[in-house]
C-alpha cells in the first residue's frame, strides 16, 4: 500500500507533511516524532512495536488481522482497519479531524499497555503458568525453566529492564 498512500498523499497534496519511512534502525526517533502510528500488515504475531507506540502515547491505527486484534480495543486504544488505502485514509483523517479521540486514544492506549503489559505483570503471569500446560504447548523444559527464572529475577529485581522508565511515566 505504500506506493498507493504516496500517491494518495501527492493528491491531496499533503506529500510534503507524510513521511513513509520503511524500515529503520532506530525507529524510536521516528516514533518520537509522529502525530500518528499506522501498522498496516497482512501477517503479524502481536507486534511489539504497536505497544511501544501506544505506551509513548501515540494513537494508534492498524490493520484489522489476527494478533493485532488482540492487542488493540478497536475505538478506545486504537484504530482497526480493512487493509485497503481507503480504510487507512479515513483512520486517518479522522483522528486528525478529531483532536479529542486522538487524545482519548492516545490515554487508553498508554494506560493499557501499562495496565496489562508492564514487564512485571508479564513476569507474574508467566510464573503462573503450570508447568504441565507449558510443556503441553510443545516447548522445551530448558526453555520453559530459563524463562520462569527470568520471570523471578524480573519479579525480586535482579534484572534491570531497558526501557521500563518509559512503562512508568
Amino acid at each position: 500500500f505504500s506506493n498507493e498512500l504516496k500517491e494518495h498523499a501527492k493528491n491531496l497534496n499533503i506529500a510534503d507533511k507524510v513521511i513513509f519511512t520503511g524500515d529503520l534502525d532506530k525507529p524510536e526517533l521516528a516514533m518520537a516524532a509522529a502525530d500518528i502510528y499506522t501498522h498496516i500488515s497482512y501477517g503479524d504475531g502481536y507486534p511489539i512495536s504497536i505497544l511501544e507506540a501506544m505506551v509513548a502515547g501515540i494513537p494508534v491505527i492498524a490493520s484489522n488481522i489476527p494478533g493485532i486484534d488482540e492487542a488493540i480495543i478497536n475505538g478506545d486504544t486504537g484504530i482497526l482497519v480493512a487493509n485497503d488505502a481507503e480504510a487507512i485514509n479515513n483512520a486517518i483523517s479522522e483522528i486528525l479531524d478529531h483532536p479529542n479521540l486522538a487524545k482519548n486514544l492516545a490515554i487508553n492506549g498508554k494506560r493499557y499497555v501499562i495496565n496489562n503489559h508492564a514487564w512485571h505483570k508479564v513476569a507474574k503471569n508467566l510464573i503462573k503458568i503450570k508447568d504441565d500446560d507449558i510443556r503441553n504447548a510443545g516447548l522445551s523444559w530448558p526453555k520453559v525453566r530459563y524463562l520462569k527464572a527470568m520471570a523471578q529475577d524480573i519479579l525480586d529485581e535482579k534484572v534491570v529492564l531497558e526501557g521500563l522508565d518509559k512503562l512508568t511515566d
